[in-house]
């Protein structure tokens, strides 16, 4: 619980309809606790270290590092410093001065001072010179957070030479803070990292020359191209019901549904074999396949359904029309060629699919293999239909 008051607790998990009456530190604490971004939880971080050392400190700051680049530091004579996460990292498996907190490797307690050997080091430095000095500043310390290898962001501690140095109070109260912070950054990137997986899901099944549509466990679509779109509208006879799934899909859909809430005590939802087979209701050649597809695997209820529209079998599709070579993958294998076709490196699609580097190469090279082709380059020109470059790399 974030606070003595039960109040507050129920209006964050929507049992109170009416917002209670808040105290500083508590709607800070909200804050953090409904924060959607890297950007909002460093924000509701610095207003949380306001209420609890209010005159021990002149400012914090949020230094929200670029994960495509590293951050710049331009001095006035135009010459530029270069600092990235892994920078950093180095910095502290060499100095004392930075210390792993709680005994975590993403979290680390820094005081700037204690990065250079001599105390008159400091103050000729760049950091104290080019950044603390204009600000009429003289001491700094802080407190940062890896994703991964990235630095995702950075909260800092900044004093004037009247208020002297740093204490153990100052970083006690940044110690205090880093199980909130904690706990707060793993949601948001857990929550970019999904969005990513559904925005790369989205764009692949629109680059689909077979009709395909999703939907959530309440059958709502998530997603659907316009192969799929015209093809329902044919199967509904046209007219009001272009927009839905047709009706004897929405049937087996249901009837899968319920198999699965009767298998969810021993059912691992995204690895189950589930398949249903629709055949036309008005006699063409096209035929509906359903997979259950896991949102999320904590629960069934986070599973959404796949269906694909296609011609006889696979095996016939991808001999009528190699461009349909999508329908003969796996989600997985999906999900890893949508990311490579992104211009992903194997490392970044790892950690965002939560997967080894090993299994993306093994899943891509399966790709591959079921694709006819040897190169990324082939692989972005064919989800891009765009002309394959002719200085293809391997994954």
């Amino acid at each position: 619980m974030i606070s003595e008051d039960p109040g507050i607790e129920k209006y964050l998990c929507g049992g109170k309809k009416t917002r209670p009456r808040l105290g500083l530190e508590d709607r800070a604490l909200l804050a953090l606790a409904k924060a959607g971004s890297v950007k909002a939880v460093f924000e509701a971080a610095c207003s949380l270290l306001d209420v609890w050392c209010p005159v021990q400190h002149v400012s914090f700051f949020a230094n929200i590092i670029d994960p495509r680049r590293p951050q710049v530091w331009m001095s006035r004579d135009g010459s530029l410093d270069l600092m990235d996460g892994e920078a950093v990292r180095r910095i502290a498996g060499v100095c004392p001065g930075i210390g792993s907190l709680g005994g975590n490797p993403g979290a680390w307690l820094i005081h700037w001072k204690d990065l250079v050997e001599a105390e008159e080091d400091w103050y000729r430095g760049f950091y104290y010179n080019e950044v603390l000095k204009p600000m009429g500043l003289c001491f700094a310390g802080g407190l940062a957070f890896w994703d991964g290898n990235r630095l995702s962001g950075f909260l800092g501690l900044l004093r004037d030479r009247d208020q002297g140095d740093f204490g153990p109070e100052a970083f006690r109260q940044l110690g205090r803070l880093h199980a909130h912070l904690e706990a707060a950054l793993g949601r948001v990137l857990r929550q970019e990292r999904q969005a990513a997986v559904r925005e790369s899901l989205q764009r692949l099944a629109h680059s689909m020359p077979t009709p395909c549509v999703m939907v959530d466990w309440t059958l709502e679509t998530l997603f659907r191209n316009k192969a799929a779109e015209a093809l329902s509208a044919q199967w509904n006879g046209g007219g009001n019901g272009s927009g839905v799934l047709p009706r004897v899909v929405l049937a087996a859909i249901r009837r899968m549904r319920a198999e699965i809430e009767a298998d969810a005590a021993r059912l691992h939802f995204g690895a189950t074999s589930k398949q249903a087979v629709v055949e036309s209701p008005i006699g063409d050649a096209w035929k509906a396949e359903i997979s259950p597809l896991a949102l999320d695997s904590a629960n069934c209820e986070r599973t959404g359904f796949l269906v694909r529209f296609r011609r006889g079998t696979a095996r016939e599709a991808l001999a009528a029309d190699p461009e349909e070579w999508l329908a003969a993958l796996t989600l997985r294998e999906r999900e890893v060629a949508c990311l490579a076709a992104l211009g992903t490196d194997n490392r970044e699609i790892a950690r965002r699919l939560g997967k080894s580097v090993p299994t993306v190469k093994r899943q891509l090279h399966s790709t591959y293999r079921k694709l006819g082709i040897a190169s990324r380059a082939r692989l972005i020109a064919i989800l891009n239909q765009e002309p394959a470059a002719d200085s293809a790399r391997t994954g």
